[in-house]
């Protein structure tokens, strides 16, 4: 693919989920397009549209629609082939975690699901002879239910790629608000059979985890190993 079709390809899939993150926080307020819209000062119709991708709105409506909806957009750029997670804090919670993993896994940060113009990554994925385990780092849950299909979906195409057992972790912080939300989603268990320690042991030891499974993770233990790997630059 062309470098101008790749950039064109990208730009698309962000603005359909940039769309996506909108309306999820939209409706976890209960609030409509038109209710909305009337607070910043656009078209029910331009709302729609942006939602689903079908129009690239500029940064300053980005910011009034998602301030509206309580959410706080994040503009980050990277020097270009090089791909990262979403955020720091992700990334501290990913380096946790392949600190405390065993020698028998292999970590790949942002492991891409397909090929361009497909730009699906799984946040962190760890390799063993056994077992895939895809870990995805959500430090805030907007859509339970929209990421963790998007997370098994991750896991089924990667299923597909490595032919044998691909877990699926969702890793969270260990916060009062978001363990809320998870009591209150007791078919969650169902889903994801396997508890944070078992996940952990599974981590630790190199072992294969046998299910998919939920992980609480302490940022201020990521925030400690990051200060300890800075003072020993």
């Amino acid at each position: 693919m062309r470098r101008k079709d790749l950039a064109r390809a990208k730009a698309s899939e962000l603005v359909r989920r940039l769309g996506r993150d909108l309306r999820a926080a939209r409706l976890t307020l209960g609030q409509s397009q038109a209710y909305v819209g009337r607070r910043i000062g656009i078209a029910q119709s331009t709302l729609s549209e942006i939602e689903r991708g079908a129009f690239a709105a500029d940064l300053m409506t980005v910011f009034q629609i998602a301030a509206s909806v309580g959410l706080q957009p994040v503009l980050n750029l990277y020097p270009n082939g090089r791909v990262r997670l979403r955020d720091t804090g992700q990334l501290s919670i990913a380096n946790l975690l392949i600190d405390r993993a065993g020698p028998a896994w292999r970590p790949i940060l942002e492991h891409p699901i397909g090929k361009a113009p497909d730009l699906r990554a799984a946040d962190l994925v760890f390799v063993s002879a056994q077992e895939v385990l895809d870990l995805e780092i959500e430090r805030n849950l907007a859509d339970l239910q929209a990421q963790l299909r998007s997370g098994m979906l991750k896991r089924d195409a990667l299923a597909e790629r490595y032919k044998i057992p691909v877990r699926f972790v969702l890793v969270l912080p260990d916060t009062h608000r978001l363990r809320g939300i998870v009591a209150d989603a007791p078919a969650l268990k169902a889903v994801l059979p396997m508890s944070s320690s078992d996940v952990l042991a599974a981590i630790g030891k190199g072992m294969p985890l046998g299910g998919d499974g939920l992980l609480w993770v302490r940022e201020r233990d990521a925030r400690r190993l990051g200060q300890r790997h800075r003072a020993s630059r």
